[in-house]
Formats: structure tokens, sequence, C-alpha cells
């Protein structure tokens, strides 16, 4: 486990948690490519789409959106393991300001123009993914409103 973060499974789901953990990085940037490259690792032998669920809840009390905001540029150009890669559903989990500035930025054609899921716990996250996945509640449209020109020449 590298330092700032966790990645985990959820039992029984196509599902992998991002969560990042104190203390802090403040290489930011570092940090988001560390895991953009462990998720490319497990994609490699993925059979389906995979959930990827941020979960920012360790930080719900903390302003963290202006370190956050420094990664955004990086996880939303369609790049392999990054949030916005075609291969993932992105969800976010978190409450507070931050949680809600970055699903406001995300928003933002500059972003790409995304519309992700965001729930306040993990709980109420899997259980709505598991909603999804037996088919009793509908998935939201996919999450770019339009087509993502992604780089795949990125490393």
């Amino acid at each position: 486990m590298a330092q700032g973060y966790k990645i985990e499974a959820i039992a029984g789901l196509p599902a992998l948690v991002v969560r990042l953990t104190f203390p802090p990085r403040l290489d930011v940037e570092k940090m988001f490519a560390e895991i953009a490259t462990e998720f490319r690792e497990r994609l490699i032998h993925a059979k389906r789409r995979l959930y990827r669920i941020n979960d920012f809840s360790t930080y719900n009390q903390v302003n963290i959106f202006a370190y956050l905001r420094r990664g955004l540029a990086s996880e939303t150009r369609g790049w392999p393991g990054t949030t916005s890669d075609p291969r993932l559903y992105p969800i976010l989990v978190g409450q507070g300001a931050s949680v809600r500035l970055i699903v406001e930025a995300l928003r933002k054609d500059e972003y790409g123009g995304w519309d992700m899921p965001a729930f306040p716990t993990l709980d109420e996250a899997v259980s709505k993914i598991r909603g999804w996945e037996n088919g009793t509640d509908l998935r939201p449209a996919d999450r770019l409103r339009h087509a993502l020109g992604a780089d795949w020449s990125h490393p």
C-alpha cells in the first residue's frame, strides 16, 4: 500500500475503492499517476467494465478541494487507469463542501463535462451498485455529456 491511498476490492461486485488516507500527500499529481498505474494493471485481467469508487470520506471535515483540483486535469482525459478510463464507471464518496466542489468542477467543460454519481458514504455507494448490478435500479447514463477524446498514447 502506498502512503496517501489504499485500493481495495468490494467482495461480490466488479468494484474497486480508492480510499484517500492520512497523512495526505502533497504530490497529488504523482499520487494520482500511481493510482492509475495500479488500475491499469488490474484492468488487464478485467473481463468487464469496473466501478471505480473514489472515497474521499477520510477528509469529510477538511478542505481538500484545492489539493485535489490539481489532479483533475490528468484524471479527466481518458488516460488508462484514471477515473475517466472508459473501462471504469467512476463514483465519488464523501460529504461536505470539498466533495460538492469536486462534483461541480467535474461538470464544467474544462474537466470534460462529467456527471458523476456521488454518495455520502461507501455503504450507500455499494448499495446503489448492487441495485444497478441486479437490475433493481437503473444506472444513470454514461458519465460524459459529450464524447471524450481520449489520448491513449499517455503512459
